[in-house]
């Protein structure tokens, strides 16, 4: 028998995020713990990050994968939003979440490399968005998974070392910011060949 994996949703999730300082943190994508169901592994796989100004400031945003995802706040804690289901039709109880806040701050290894930046200019309404393909989303680990990303084992909070961080690469304040973050949702189940 091999592992399969079960489309669960298609989820977004917006938030509005005040101006941070240098090498702060404007915003983490990850996973929730999800309800026990052994040996099927939660996991997401990232399709869209939008990042739009909403305060007239250039600003460099890029993104990192972190080695420690920190604490969250409540008021900086946002559920991701079921938007479509997958094949699997499963429900999900425990959705990938938007973080934008946090009592003890989020890490990534020095020297570890940005995936992607860019600079927005002063102007209100400037936006990056990033895309990746439905069938080949953003994912920074290869756990033996396959190409999807941000595995969480069965039961467990989060895991230190998931979840990707938008960071403030500019050396002053950066302008305040909407964050959306479009992901799908899987598990892996049980059977069939592979």
């Amino acid at each position: 028998m091999g592992k399969l994996i079960n489309v669960y949703s298609s989820f977004e999730v917006t938030a509005a995020v005040a101006a941070v300082a240098a090498s702060g943190f404007i915003a983490q994508v990850v996973p929730q713990q999800v309800s026990s169901d052994t040996g099927r592994p939660m996991i997401m796989g990232l399709t869209k990050l939008r990042i739009e100004l909403t305060t007239a400031v250039s600003s460099k945003f890029g993104i990192v994968v972190a080695n420690a995802t920190g604490t969250p706040t409540g008021p900086g804690t946002h559920n991701g939003q079921e938007v479509s289901r997958g094949g699997g039709g499963y429900s999900v109880t425990y959705p990938g979440q938007l973080l934008t806040a946090w009592s003890a701050a989020p890490t990534f290894s020095a020297g570890r490399e940005f995936y992607r930046s860019e600079l927005l200019p002063a102007t209100v309404g400037a936006f990056v968005e990033w895309d990746w393909p439905e069938d080949d989303p953003f994912s920074p680990f290869d756990i033996n998974q396959g190409r999807y990303a941000f595995q969480c084992p069965d039961g467990l909070p989060i895991s230190a070392g998931f979840g990707v961080l938008v960071q403030n690469m500019g050396a002053g304040i950066s302008g305040a910011v909407i964050v959306t973050a479009r992901f799908l949702q899987y598990r892996f189940g049980l059977g069939g060949p592979g």
